[in-house]
């Protein structure tokens, strides 16, 4: 999966900023991307991670979401949770 540069980048801003207000580290639930591909699926753990470890933020994780997606993309669940 690929993602603008400026949308990253946006993103672990706005992040940055919640935590400065809250003082604290921030939760951030999984976004809600257009999927396409089962590669869309598998590449998110890496986005996730780089737009929420600068500010020391932590994800929301919709499990139900997760799983039917999973099954939907021929993805193992389980799996998917470890990446």
């Amino acid at each position: 999966m690929r993602h603008a540069p400026r949308s990253s980048a946006l993103g672990i801003a706005r992040l940055a900023q919640l935590r400065a207000v809250a003082g604290l580290p921030v939760g951030s639930r999984e976004p809600r991307v257009r999927v396409r591909t089962a590669s869309t699926w598998k590449d998110q753990p890496a986005f996730l991670e780089q737009m929420l470890a600068p500010s020391d933020s932590f994800l929301l994780l919709d499990v139900h979401n997760l799983y039917c997606q999973a099954i939907n993309y021929g993805l193992d669940p389980l799996a998917l949770i470890e990446r």
